[in-house]
């Protein structure tokens, strides 16, 4: 389909001749982006008490020509415009007041770097000398810092980092300042050291003065609740080992409450939560699914208020409606943890299950929840919560507000007709705007927001509404109502991806600032605004924006008579404070092509209207003119410079309809029609924003990169954005993402270059490289690494938390890898022999062998384990292997909290088709003359207590060295082998009964690891205590302090 598309334009653009348009890099050196005139000079807006658009057309004289600068000398030329006023209350969809026009501002864009050069091998002349290096540096943004004789530089090593932030070098050989994730202002300093082409070496030390930023949010971090996604871009949830399912069926067989009754020979009153306890076959699969009684009573019994947090399934049948369930999720309802969390889906054949009872969630306690693959139609008040996802979800009648919540996900989702049929107060006289305002999606105050892969269309107005609100018509549009709302108090928001249409009024209102990519906002009376948050002081206080590779099409001109009035055919509207735009394009208020809807859409408003000077800009304004201005388009042009109009005019949303449906008179009706039923399932899932995007991009010059091979892609900070999210393509010297596309792209190689990166998405890829003490932070989603692990000669880290995965086939450097897990998983898959010092603590699972693997901790590495809650050890299915080699000078770890010791055992990581009773897997462990250290402080001075520390399959060998701290001098401590049972234990007798003594006893056999050939060949080949052979000799004679039983 994309490739029919783009050659309907190659096409076109043959016909046209000449002219024709180039490709532009990810960030180009942008033409001036006037912004004097509105689109329709004739229109000026007049001040609403609540608007911050159009009231009402007054004229004024012919518009001043702004020419366009020479491309040796780009600049950017603001328009301020008006400054909102705070919203009434959290929810209420209300446009601000506007502040007078003040003069414009220009500002002058930031180039691209230089393309990296290969590295020079250049012998030094003799011993450095020393230099000194000032700098200035702005809070919470990355800075280029270029280096004094730069074209004569061969090389560039950080000899010692920042106090806070981090500093690398670029391929380049500038310096990358990354000060993200701060808003300290103390100065700073580093050192490097500069290798020239002439052999001569500088060491400099760096001053900078760091200046406060002007978004005080600074830039979001990319920290979402966002799961593993499949092959078709779905979540995979897993259950844990707390797991029920619970099935519901609208079918006339499903039980009800008599139902059961009838069948158990009871009365009704007699069954209630705990009676189902007992019987936990009903619900638990098909042909026992419950009606929405019964089963409601049962899922009610299960999870909320007192219950342990869990995994549990609600799954309602496909193709049914159900209109009693209430909110769903009673207070208190926790997931077992944020990779296994509660899950409230579908299941059988047939159209999405429908919930039509309205969920109203206002209360404290929903954590980790994921909802797939229904229908609402009742609506949804999520208020309160953390770790909540949407995903294969469908809105249509009633709104979706999320409010308060830590980490909300909504995605793959559609949108449609959420409307009021009728007017929402008693004795209305007329449909009153601002009572009836609706939007399809509200947000507000939540952190961590991630919107991605949406379709909206039609939301808060209706086809057969009346100009003058009249009743006797459905909801007229208001510029209180938009598809999108997100208010000033969100936080790190991210829209992607996401076609937005035939809103209200917003196509999206991005309040707070946020990422804003890849996105189509389609004949909206206004496309799009991101204002940076409210004002303090002076400062915005929301985060800084980047719009990047946005299309706005078609300014829809929905008008009323009586009442406020909004904008018509506004385009972008920014007041954010130094705000990234790059590669967007607004285009064709109207068709070119036909002027009949040129005639209708008299009125035009501004295409982009920048109220805060922008850091970068970049825009490709065309045709956005209303009917009253149509012989003065070419004023308001911009950056079309080279670019051949007749393809340009082409190049609209009504030829890509004809194309994508084989009708030449196809309108936008009718493309909103095709994308319903594709959200529906009734179509193949062809169109998407990316899609339509790379039609205009392609019409409009702006390069479409397709992928054929996998590469090696770098990270290098870019001071045009945040500078440390993996899922930024402008943070990738290549301009996309590794693994962004199927095949080849899968064996991409990732260099870090020292940086410290924020994983988003689910990856596979070859090898990675850290670089010079590299960090890769992986709080959501899935990598995976099939090759080599690298790091520099300071090491690097991996820092695993919330519902991150890092799946590694191994580690072989000797050079130092922190692996830091406080929650998610990590995973190995092959051999780790390297250097590694591994701390893991709360919820994390580390799988240290799934299939044949071997974690090997050799001399000078660690593992650590904090506290009971981690889940340390094996899972796999059923034939494979997976061994803790411990090696001597080694050392493992165990820190207890109140609850007592972790362990190192099988266990049930939901990841694999195994039982939750035992794993499939063969496990052992080789202690190998290691260290170990156990730190009782939290549990000692009490009651004598026993504390498994290893079970699994076999063990051979013994520690060397045992130290116990926080014991006190009243209680002894004992570290029990057992090599029948397979385990390593620690007693503790109880206070007042001991003197402090640490001693070890011995049972049973070693040598009966040798049962299992594969194991015992694990075990012991090439690592740990034995060689191949058995031992002749007791490994623990002579050990001080122990006995044999």
């Amino acid at each position: 389909m994309l490739a029919a598309i783009l050659a309907l334009l190659g096409a076109l653009a043959g016909m046209a001749g000449g002219g024709g348009g180039g490709s532009k890099a990810a960030t180009p050196a942008a033409p001036a982006q006037p912004g004097t005139s509105p689109s329709d000079p004739e229109t000026v807006v007049t001040p609403d008490p609540e608007a911050d658009v159009v009231v009402e057309p007054v004229t004024n004289p012919d518009p001043v020509v702004v020419p366009q600068p020479t491309p040796t000398t780009p600049v950017v030329v603001v328009e301020p415009t008006p400054e909102p006023a705070p919203e009434p209350d959290p929810v209420v969809v209300v446009e601000p007041t506007p502040d007078p026009v003040v003069p414009p501002v220009v500002v002058d864009p930031t180039p691209d770097p230089e393309p990296p050069t290969d590295p020079v091998v250049v012998e030094p002349s003799g011993p450095p000398t020393l230099g000194s290096f000032n700098a200035t540096a702005t809070a919470g943004r990355v800075t280029t810092l270029e280096i004094d004789n730069a074209e004569n530089l061969v090389g560039v090593k950080i000899i010692s980092g920042p106090d806070y932030g981090n500093v690398t070098v670029n391929p380049d050989n500038t310096l990358a300042l990354v000060l993200t994730g701060t808003s300290d202002t103390t100065d700073l300093s580093f050192s490097f050291e500069a290798t020239y082409a002439d052999g001569t070496s500088t060491i400099y030390d760096a001053g900078v003065d760091v200046s406060a930023g002007s978004q005080a949010g600074g830039w979001g971090m990319g920290e979402f609740y966002m799961l593993q996604t499949d092959q078709d871009n779905n979540l995979v949830v897993e259950h844990g080992f707390n797991h029920v399912k619970v099935h519901i069926s609208g079918d006339n067989d499903a039980l009800s409450l008599q139902d059961i009754a009838n069948l158990e020979g009871i009365n009704v009153s007699e069954i209630n939560g705990k009676w189902f306890e007992s019987h936990s076959e009903y619900g638990a699969d098909p042909d026992m699914a419950l009606a929405e009684d019964a089963g409601r009573m049962l899922w009610s019994q299960l999870t909320g208020t007192g219950t342990e947090p869990s995994s549990h399934w609600l799954l309602f049948e496909a193709g049914h409606e159900y209109s009693e369930m209430g909110p769903i999720l009673d207070r208190g309802t926790t997931g077992e943890s944020e990779l296994n969390p509660i899950y409230v889906g579908s299941y059988g054949n047939g159209e999405q299950p429908i919930i039509s009872s309205p969920m109203n969630l206002a209360q404290d306690g929903y954590e980790n929840v994921v909802f797939q693959g229904i229908e609402f139609t009742g609506g949804i008040r999520f208020l309160r919560g953390e770790n909540i996802a949407f995903d294969d979800i469908s809105i249509t009648g009633e709104e979706a507000v999320f409010q308060n919540i830590e980490n909300i996900t909504f995605r793959n989702a559609d949108v449609t007709d959420v409307v009021h049929e009728v007017p929402n107060e008693l004795n209305a006289t007329i449909w009153s705007p601002h009572v009836n305002r609706m939007t399809g999606i509200y947000g507000n105050n939540n952190h961590g927001m991630l919107l991605e892969d949406l379709y909206l269309d039609h939301n808060a107005w209706a086809d057969d509404y009346e100009a003058d609100l009249s009743l006797s018509g459905g909801m007229p549009p208001s510029l209180y109502s938009h598809n999108i709302y997100l208010n000033y108090g969100n936080s790190d928001v991210t829209l992607r991806d996401t076609i937005t249409a035939r809103g209200a009024s917003f196509g999206a209102q991005v309040r707070s600032g946020g990422f804003i990519e890849n996105n189509v906002f389609l004949d909206n009376n206004a496309g799009v605004n991101f204002l940076g948050g409210t004002v303090e002081d002076g400062v915005n206080q929301g985060n800084y924006t980047l719009f990047m590779d946005n299309v706005v099409t078609s300014g829809a001109h929905k008008e009323v008579t009586v009442g406020p009035k909004g904008g018509l055919t506004i385009g972008a509207v920014s007041k954010a404070a130094d705000a990234t735009l790059i590669n967007n394009i607004i285009t064709h208020l109207a068709d070119p092509n036909d002027p009949a809807d040129l005639a209708g859409k008299y009125t035009g408003h501004q295409a982009l209207n920048l109220q805060e000077a922008p850091l970068y800009n970049d825009t490709i304004i065309y045709n956005w003119v209303g009917g009253r201005n149509v012989d003065k388009q070419d004023q308001f042009d911009q950056n079309i410079d080279g670019l051949n109009t007749s393809v340009l005019d082409a190049t609209t949303i009504q030829n890509f309809a004809a194309d994508l449906l084989g009708d030449p008179d196809a309108t936008i009706a009718d493309l909103a029609e095709h994308l319903r039923a594709q959200a529906d399932g009734a179509l193949a899932d062809v169109v998407d924003a990316d899609l339509i995007i790379a039609f205009f991009q392609k019409g409009f010059g702006i390069e479409v990169d397709l992928r054929e091979d996998a590469g090696s892609l770098r990270f290098v900070p870019n001071h045009l954005g945040d500078g440390v999210r993996w899922d930024n393509s402008l943070n990738w010297d290549s301009g996309y993402l590794p693994g962004s596309d199927e095949g080849p792209a899968a064996n991409d190689s990732v260099d870090l270059g020292g940086n410290w990166v924020n994983y988003g998405g689910t990856t596979t890829i070859e090898n990675l490289d850290l670089g010079e003490g590299g960090k890769l932070n992986v709080t959501h989603g899935y990598l995976e690494v099939d090759g080599d692990l690298n790091v520099g000669d300071t090491g690097g880290a991996l820092d695993i938390d919330g519902a991150g995965q890092i799946w590694l086939s191994g580690y072989g450097d000797d050079d130092l890898l922190k692996i830091n897990v406080d929650g998610g998983r990590f995973a190995n898959t092959g051999l780790v022999d390297g250097t590694v010092e591994v701390n893991i603590t709360d919820n994390a699972q580390v799988l240290l062998g799934t299939d044949d693997d071997i974690f090997a901790v050799d001399a000078n590495s660690s593992l650590t384990i904090d506290g009971d809650d981690s889940k340390v050890g094996f899972d796999g299915e059923e034939g494979g292997t997976g061994v803790l080699l411990l090696n001597d000078n080694s050392t493992l770890s165990y820190i207890a909290d109140q609850d007592g010791l972790g362990q190192v055992s099988e266990f049930y990581s939901g990841h694999f088709d195994t039982p939750k009773d035992g794993s499939g897997i063969q496990s052992g462990v080789n202690l190998g003359n290691a260290d170990l250290h156990i730190d009782v402080s939290a549990l000692a001075g009490g009651i004598a207590i026993s504390e498994t520390l290893i079970t699994v399959d076999d063990i051979i060998g013994s520690f060397d060295e045992i130290v116990i701290t926080g014991l006190g001098n009243t209680q002894d401590a004992k570290v029990w082998y057992d090599y029948d049972a397979d385990t390593v234990t620690l007693t503790l007798s109880a206070a007042g009964t001991g003197t402090g003594a640490v001693s070890t006893v011995v049972a049973g056999d070693e040598t009966n690891a040798q049962a299992n050939d594969d194991l015992w060949a694990a075990l012991t080949s090439g690592h740990g205590t034995f060689a191949e052979d058995a031992p002749e000799d007791d490994p623990l004679d002579g050990m001080a302090d122990s006995f044999i039983l």
